[in-house]
This record gives structure tokens, sequence and C-alpha cells, in this order.
């Protein structure tokens, strides 16, 4: 487990800011997920069960790969993880900046 890195903070804060969530706190640890490099996340604490998303958006990665971002919460409605899917299956080579992000969706009717 390891605390969030800055370039991560905008495309989480601006996913839960789309949920009616407050951002994670600075303190807030994930553990990266074996994802083949494409960036998602797990909250903590792991071991949770998925109870569904509530936040969607997409973004352009620097090799013009579309890439689909989810937040999805826990059975209790807590954050669980970041699910980031590169369309074409390969690693992320870069987070992207708020403005970069498209598509925007919410489960949660807020």
């Amino acid at each position: 487990m390891r605390p969030l890195h800055p370039h991560e903070r905008p495309l989480v804060d601006a996913l839960f800011e789309n949920a009616g969530l407050l951002p994670p706190v600075t303190a807030t640890l994930v553990a990266e997920r074996d994802d083949g490099g494409m960036g998602s996340l797990a909250f903590e604490p792991l071991g949770r069960r998925l109870g569904g998303t509530v936040s969607e958006c997409q973004f352009t990665d620097a090799d013009g790969v579309l890439v689909c971002a989810a937040l999805n919460v826990d059975d209790a409605g807590f954050p669980l993880e970041l699910d980031l899917w590169k369309v074409d299956f390969e690693p992320l080579l870069r987070w992207p900046e708020k403005a970069q992000l498209v598509r925007w969706s919410s489960e949660t009717g807020r």
C-alpha cells in the first residue's frame, strides 16, 4: 500500500467530485492492481465486495488510445477502486489532467 501519487490526484479527485463524494485525504492508501500497467488502483482496506460504479469518464492517452476510467464503490458505498481500461490493453503512458477528461457519467444522481 502507498499514498496516491500527485499525478494520480487530478483523475481521482475529478471522479470523486463527479460522484458527489469528498476527494480522498492525503493519507489515503492505495494498492496498484495487476492490470498490465493500465493504472488501476484499489483503495484501502482491501478484500471488500464490489457494490457498483458511481462515476465514469474517458480520456486519450499520450499515444492517442482511448482510456476509460471508473470509480467503483463497495457494497456499503465506500470507495473501492479506480478501474482504468486502456482499450488496446497496453500500459498507461500518462495520467490525465482534469481538462482532458470527457464523457462524464454518474450513477449517484447528484
